[in-house]
């Protein structure tokens, strides 16, 4: 346990230990490259996961799911932030075979471009999908005025998954509503176009 409480504290900051899980929760530092973390531990990791969180307007969050078999089983979560200004990382797919559809998931839903990757074509998509015409990740909060309510792709109150953001001016008036239909079917509808029976 030493062994991985010394790379941990060298690659990142605010390292927490629950004895209950043998879990260690870290964040790494925005200095380190986390393939030479990686690199540290040698061949006694397992990649158990990567994904990603939306925390809202300033970040999104990437959690890398470690099990290091030293002395004993321990259990890391390594987190790691990206401002949306700059939603970038470094692809661990090249040197972990286990993040290669994890990493395209974060692409392809969170917006953010992993350096490096081998294959980063779409996941869920079709692979020819169109690019979005509008970020989603880039949304103007300067102003106190408005509000952005987010809605979907998943909610009670849908029928199939759709994704709504509401812009609101005050309580009553709606300024712009941006949609993202088609969760469920995932372009369908286009191949059923070019059919004639």
């Amino acid at each position: 346990m030493s062994r991985i409480k010394e790379v941990l504290n060298k690659y990142s900051y605010k390292v927490e230990y629950r004895d209950d899980w043998k879990l260690f929760n870290a964040l790494l530092r925005e200095d380190r490259d986390i393939l030479d973390f990686f690199d540290e531990l040698g061949n006694k990791f397992r990649l158990i996961h990567v994904f990603g969180v939306d925390r809202g307007y300033k970040n999104i969050e990437l959690n890398y799911f470690i099990e290091y078999r030293g002395d004993s089983i321990l259990n890391i979560v390594l987190k790691r932030y990206l401002s949306k200004d700059n939603l970038e990382a470094i692809s661990i797919a090249n040197k972990v075979k286990h993040a290669l559809w994890p990493e395209r998931e974060c692409m392809e839903l969170l917006g953010v471009k992993f350096n490096n990757h081998p294959d980063p074509r779409h996941l869920f998509l079709p692979y020819d999908w169109p690019e979005e015409s509008r970020d989603f990740t880039k949304i103007d909060m300067s102003s106190s005025k408005i509000s952005l309510i987010s809605i979907g792709p998943y909610h009670p109150a849908l029928i199939e998954g759709i994704f709504l953001r509401v812009k609101l001016s005050s309580d009553k008036i709606v300024e712009d509503v941006d949609i993202k239909p088609g969760f469920s079917h995932r372009g369908i509808m286009r191949l059923a176009e070019e059919r004639n029976y």
